[in-house]
């Protein structure tokens, strides 16, 4: 129970703390990059940042929807819910393995077209 109430108070606390900070980290991330380098090698610094912020959005996403993200896209295959994983790589191993629902396999189809072969890539 101890530990129940230690990770719930500080998870709190990381939400409330989240948004001011990363609007306050932003401004100054931008106003850094934006003063010290060239536009165009500044703007692809900031997309770096940016696919890592996506990265960590990713993985906790496939944390936290483990149970609907294993019942809607794979079958019997690689489960969703590893901290290590993004849900593009649980579903790059269910394409490869062959083990992909309906919809699993419509959502690897989708993100191809932003990125040819882009669950297999990030296995």
């Amino acid at each position: 129970m101890k530990s129940f109430l230690i990770g719930f108070v500080l998870f709190l606390i990381s939400i409330i703390a989240f948004i001011p900070l990363a609007i306050w980290g932003i401004i100054e991330l931008i106003i850094e990059l934006f003063y010290k380098s060239r536009f165009w090698k500044a703007l692809a610094k900031f997309g770096d940042i940016i696919l890592l912020f996506a990265t960590v959005v990713d993985v906790t996403l496939n944390v936290v929807c483990q149970v609907p993200l294993n019942r809607f896209f794979q079958k019997d295959g690689y489960k969703f819910g590893n901290r290590k994983d993004t849900i593009s790589r649980c579903l790059g191993i269910n394409e490869r393995d062959k083990t992909l629902s309906k919809s699993g396999d419509f959502l690897c189809r989708f993100l191809n077209l932003i990125e040819k072969d882009h669950c297999l890539k990030s296995i």
